[in-house]
């Protein structure tokens, strides 16, 4: 850092290393240049200013051909001291004879002084403008139209590097203070005297300089204010002398603060020289500072250290020495010596120098340490000990027997503050040397609220007590009545109160503060120590616990039911404690009563073979607290120390109990007993491992219970659908009440259960056929029965023994304990009456399930009850729907009337029917089917009969009393069957009464519905016999159309016979040899009267061909075929307009079609020819072969046979080939032998 020239005479040396540019100060005051001797300065041409760089570069490099008497001066601007001398020349030469470093000094002009004009070598250096006459001025005018406010010399322009015309202009180049100075001497009024003082002047870019500023008193010219100024430049180097000085005198103040010195060893001429900081550490001897001075203030052990540090060789390049001052008046100070070697031309040290500092308080502070690292060591060997073990009651051991090793005692006690906060027990307690004997021995808890002495050692932190006698605080305990002194600490970990370490000696003063300190910092290790053990037993507590709980829930994640999580609980509970008795308790959801459903640990009890104590009750529930919706704990612990819980204890047999009770939503779940039958109470950590397990064995059981509840809900269901379902399948009234009392017998457990309906007299009508162990509880009940009056009127209800005493009594002689009635909805009141052997059989959800299979009964019912009527209507409807049909297809009327006899008998409530029918062949009624009558058929109603009577007057007649009716002879069925009542209907058809239907009944009339439908069946007995009489009419016209129709075929086919001489009778033949082998292959009964019809018309179409052609004795020519060919389309046009003879065309217009394609007319292949055709043309050409004709004798059967064969598959279809062949050999049965071969 640069910042003045050297004050001092001494010129600046340097050494320059050529080769590396480095600048090593020699002697001389460097400071200036931030650099000392001994310090090389790097980058040294920054100090040179930059317009003068390249001059010292080029005379640099001319000095390495420079000889050993060669020198060189050069004149350079330093960048803040301005102009410089500087000469060089060669130092050192490298082997082989080439400089390698230059020998450097400056010197700086005197104050006044001009400095010498550079060399003839040197190049001039530009000055700055206006630099000639070394100032500058201005003039400043006020008042004088058209003249310029300030005036300024070219000199001042060029500094500034602008000319200013405006005052204010000129006073943004000053210093501020320099600025305000001269603004005020201007503005003011005028002045006594002239401004006088220094400024800094800011000049562009150039910098700032300091100038001397000097303006004369404004004075008045022509009516103007007119002030001249000049500003000189001050000269730099006593401004840089000035600067010197005064960081001289700062550090001589620094100095004097820092208690410090510097020194300079001339090695050469043997001289010290030091600062005033060096006398004031030397104690200010008499005359100037010598090297013997130093060594006479040296302590004499140090003294011949010292000397050879300063004179002797160093092993470094630099010095570190501390050593002891023996100061006037015996006081002992030490010092820090350092220092730098300077070395002359040669290499060798010529020069050293360096600081001294007084560091006396640093070295007792440093002895503190050292005292204080052996005072560590030594604890940290019984820290060490203390810290290595977990174990509380281990730390709290080695605890005394370290302090043992660090204080001397005659007794030390540990004692540890109890949950209360306020008891303290002796845990640990050692004796010394001069203990009295039997002081030991039954150490007795105390209380902390009582020794004021410990109170308020936990207040202040630690306690000495150099005599208890003449303490005020000191509580005289009967065996502390030897102790004397005492030493008393408190023990915390983390900032809470664990306990005091007391130490105690029968000698006043046995506890110093230097030992009290030592045992101070030795129990911060053992907080630390008792807080690890803390640590690692709540960790080692925590992880017992934590595994006690993670094998428990791992064995209650299991599909346990209730009674399971409770035995896992009680079994996991007492392995966990190793002692005490655990059961749990809960409510019997039948009976209400607390019962213990697990327990273990039972056989430690003094009383377990005891029954009374074995199997007594449990304690009532804790009451519940409200705990939220969700599951919590309510935990109790009971000691005998509480009077209320005194005697439950003593009769329990327990020293200790601890109840907790499971919490669902507020309401009791469950309750978790520990009772310790053993001294030893519950500890902290077993009371927070049971609350544990009381937390998971309450979400264990709310799961079990909403599974098992889950589990029944299911079964329910699934008897409720199960149930439903054989409901739905049965539409009987019986089956259905008999498949509700199966279910509930089977699932729910019931020793008995009807059904049965409500009589208006209070009393139970059984719809069920199952026999039930005690009918007298149910139906079989004499009277009304009471259960009916305790039923609710909207739903199912649980009886007890107020609502009904007497019927609850004959219950529980027969060993029920549980009844419930649930009301069956319908339209007839109907309930289901259930008993149970167990007690509270019927919960309210079970209740839900009955009243539902209750309404499914109902529902079921009531669908019975539809569908027996529905199955009445469609039956009444099937059986008109197949009267319809049995009218409409059968011609036997008495058929008919008879199948009206069997419907109406069917008919509820109808007990006899009979039907009698005008006679056809004589005059009267006629009994033509009846039922129920006592005999086949009546005996013929007389014409006096209300039979008689009904079909003479076209109107129904009834007799509400057969017996008392006078309109019903003796004779009448009625009368002889007994019935009670009788109807009888006309038979009415387009107004005539055709017969009379009757029918009667013996106990109950039959319902309207009956009455109306027997109506509607009379109707169509009436139809029935209308339309036999009109079918006999039609079958009679029909019979003798259709005879009428073939006899007219019969006619053409004969008139075709005798036309064609040659095929006389061939019709008739071909024509029944033709049905028979229709009916051969299966052909329809309807259909084979078209084949007949066909057949008697084959060669219809004969008709119109000419005689000339028909009757030609020879063979014909080829227009004579192909006018023969023509028949089969000439009887097409013949028949086809005849519309019931269109079905039969198949063989008068295909019978000459071929298998092969190769016939006429219209050259059909295979089964494309009717089959009525195929059969024809077999027949055909068997009987045109084996009949005789004009041309040629008749063939034999077998070479008939034969031809059709061969003609099979070309000429004739091969299956009817088949079938035909076993017709006729059927018929001639010696054709079988030959094979079909001619």
């Amino acid at each position: 850092m640069r910042s003045s020239p050297p004050s001092t005479p001494d010129v600046p040396v340097a050494l320059l290393e050529l080769a590396g540019g480095r600048l090593r100060p020699l002697s001389g005051d460097w400071g200036w240049a931030g650099a000392r001797p001994g310090q090389v300065v790097g980058r040294w041409l920054r100090l040179i200013h930059p317009l003068d760089r390249p001059a010292v570069e080029r005379g640099l490099a001319e000095a390495a051909e420079l000889s050993d008497a060669d020198l060189r001066r050069l004149h350079v601007r330093l960048s803040d001291l301005g102009l410089v001398e500087a000469e060089w020349r060669v130092a050192r030469r490298s082997p082989g004879g080439r400089a390698t470093h230059l020998r450097v000094t400056l010197r700086f002009p005197a104050e006044g002084e001009e400095p010498e004009s550079a060399s003839p070598a040197d190049p001039p250096h530009p000055a700055p403008p206006g630099a000639e006459s070394g100032a500058a001025t201005f003039t400043w005018t006020e008042g004088s139209p058209g003249t310029p406010a300030l005036g300024v010399s070219p000199a001042l322009a060029a500094w500034l590097g602008e000319t200013p015309t405006t005052p204010g202009a000129l006073l943004a180049h000053l210093d501020a203070e320099s600025a305000w100075a001269l603004r005020e001497h201007l503005s003011g009024p005028d002045a006594a005297g002239p401004l006088e003082r220094v400024a800094e002047l800011r000049c562009g870019a150039g910098g700032g300089r300091p100038v001397r500023l000097s303006v004369t008193p404004p004075t008045r010219v022509g009516g103007a204010r007119v002030a001249f100024g000049v500003l000189r430049e001050v000269g730099e180097a006593r401004r840089l002398r000035e600067a010197l000085a005064e960081r001289e005198r700062l550090l001589g103040e620094a100095q004097a603060l820092a208690r410090l010195g510097s020194w300079r060893l001339d090695l050469r001429e043997g001289t010290l020289t030091g600062s005033d900081g060096l006398l004031d550490l030397l104690g200010r001897p008499a005359g100037p500072p010598s090297l013997a001075t130093w060594l006479a203030r040296t302590h004499p052990e140090d003294r011949d250290r010292v000397r050879a540090a300063l004179t002797g060789p160093w092993a470094g390049e630099g010095l570190l020495l501390h050593h002891r001052l023996l100061r006037p008046g015996g006081e002992e100070r030490v010092i820090e010596v350092r220092g730098r070697a300077e070395a002359g031309p040669d290499g060798q040290p010529t020069l050293r120098y360096g600081t001294a500092q007084d560091v006396t308080g640093q070295a007792r502070a440093e002895t503190r340490e050292r005292e204080a690292r052996r005072l560590q060591a030594a604890l940290l060997d019984a820290a060490v000990s203390v810290t290595v073990t977990l174990d509380h009651e281990e730390v709290l051991s080695r605890l005394i027997a370290s302090v043992e090793r660090i204080v001397p005692f005659d007794e030390a006690d540990v004692l540890l503050l109890g949950p209360d906060g306020d008891t303290l027990s002796v845990v640990l307690r050692r004796l010394g040397p001069g203990a009295p004997a039997g002081v030991g021995r039954g150490a007795r808890p105390l209380s902390l609220s009582g020794l004021p002495l410990l109170g308020r050692a936990a207040a202040h932190g630690a306690l000495t007590v150099r005599d208890v006698r003449s303490s005020p605080e000191w509580v005289r305990l009967p065996e502390g009545t030897w102790i004397r002194s005492l030493l008393v600490y408190p023990i915390h970990v983390e900032g809470r109160l664990l306990g005091f370490l007391k130490l105690a000696s029968r000698v006043p003063g046995a506890f110093p503060a230097d030992r009290a300190e030592s045992v101070r910092l030795f129990l911060g290790y053992v907080g630390a120590a008792l807080h690890n053990s803390q640590l690692y037993g709540a960790a080692r507590r925590e992880a017992r616990r934590a595994r006690v709980l993670a094998d428990l829930a791992a064995e209650l994640s299991g599909p346990l039911d209730p009674a399971q999580v409770a035995e896992v609980i009680v079994r996991r509970t007492r392995a966990a404690l190793g002692r005490g008795c655990v059961s749990v308790s809960r409510e019997d959801p039948a009976s209400g009563e607390l019962c213990r459903v697990a327990r273990a640990g039972f056989e430690d009890h003094p009383g377990a073979a005891c029954a009374a104590v074995r199997d007594r009750p449990p304690l009532p529930p804790l009451p519940v607290r409200p705990l939220g919706p969700g599951v919590g704990t309510h935990t109790v612990l009971m000691t005998g120390a509480d009077p209320e819980a005194a005697p439950l204890l003593a009769r329990m047999g327990y020293r200790q109990a601890l109840r907790v009770s499971l919490v669902r939503g507020g309401k009791f779940l469950a309750c978790l007993n520990v009772g310790l039958t053993d001294p030893a109470p519950l500890s902290a950590d077993e009371q927070e491992l049971i609350s544990g397990v009381a937390e998971q064995a309450a979400l264990a059981l709310l799961t079990a219970d909403l599974r098992a509840e889950n589990a029944a809900r299911v079964r329910d269901l699934t008897a409720l659908n199960l149930t439903a379902q054989r409901l739905a399948q049965l539409l009987d009234a019986a089956a259905l009440a008999d498949a509700l009392v199966d279910a509930v017998a089977g699932h729910f457990g019931a020793a008995c259960a009807w059904v049965a309906t409500r009589t208006p007299e209070g009393r139970l009508d059984p719809l069920s056929t199952r026999p039930q162990p005690w009918p007298e509880l149910g139906p079989g009940w004499p009277g009304a029965h009471p259960a009916l009056a305790a039923l609710p009127p909207d739903g199912p209800v649980a009886l007890h023994p107020d609502a009904c005493p007497e019927w609850w009594g004959a219950l529980t002689e027969r060993g029920l304990r549980s009844a419930a009635l649930v009301p069956v909805p319908g339209e007839q009141p109907a309930v289901l009456l259930l008993a149970s052997a167990a007690p509270g059989a019927f919960p309210p959800q079970r209740l839900d399930v009955l009243s539902t299979l209750a309404h499914h009964l109902g529902t079921a019912l009531r669908n019975a009850r539809l569908f027996r009527e529905t199955r009445e209507r469609l039956a009444r409807l099937e059986a008109l729907h197949d009267l319809d049909t049995i009218i409409g297809s059968a011609q036997d009327l008495e058929h008919v009337m008879g199948r009206v006899v069997e419907i109406a008998a069917a008919q509820p409530g109808v007990g006899a029917v009979a039907v009698c029918l005008r006679d056809c062949h004589a005059p009267g009624l006629k009994y033509v089917a009846a039922r129920g009558t006592g005999e086949a058929l009546p005996v013929p109603p007389t014409g006096e009969g209300m039979p008689a009577l009904v079909a003479l007057e076209g109107q129904p007649w009834r007799a509400d009393d057969v017996a008392g009716s006078r309109l019903l002879g003796p004779g009448a069925w009625a009368r002889q069957v007994g019935a009670r009542g009788y109807q009888a209907l006309p038979l009415l058809a387009q107004g005539e009464a055709l017969g009379v239907i009757e029918y009667a009944w013996h106990g109950e009339e039959p319902d309207p519905q009956t009455h109306v439908f027997l109506r509607v069946l009379a109707d169509q007995a009436a139809l029935a016999a209308g339309n036999a009489r009109l079918h006999r009419d039609l079958q009679r016209q029909t019979t003798s159309l259709a005879r009428a129709y073939d006899e007219t075929l019969e006619g053409w086919s004969r008139a075709l016979d005798l036309r064609d001489h040659e095929t006389e009778g061939h019709t008739r033949r071909v024509t029944d040899l033709t049905l028979r082998l229709a009916q051969a292959f299966g052909m329809d009964p309807e259909d084979l009267v078209h084949v007949r019809r066909g057949a008697l018309l084959h060669d219809i179409g004969k008709m119109g061909i000419p005689d000339g052609v028909l009757h030609k004795p020879g063979p014909l020519d080829a227009g004579e075929w192909e006018v023969m060919r023509r028949h089969p389309t000439l009887a097409l046009e013949l028949l086809s307009p005849i519309g019931f003879l269109r079905p039969a065309l198949d063989i008068p217009y295909s019978h000459h079609e071929k298998w092969d394609g190769a016939g006429y007319p219209r050259g059909l292949r295979g089964e494309a020819i009717p089959l009525p055709a195929r059969l024809f043309a077999v027949v055909d050409v068997w009987d045109a072969l084996t009949n005789d004709r004009p041309y040629r004798p008749a063939w034999t059967r077998e070479q008939a046979l034969a031809h059709i064969h061969a003609g099979s598959g070309t000429h004739f279809d091969p299956r009817v080939v088949e079938a035909f062949t076993t017709l006729i050999v059927g018929q001639h049965p010696e054709l079988a032998d030959t094979g079909g071969e001619p």
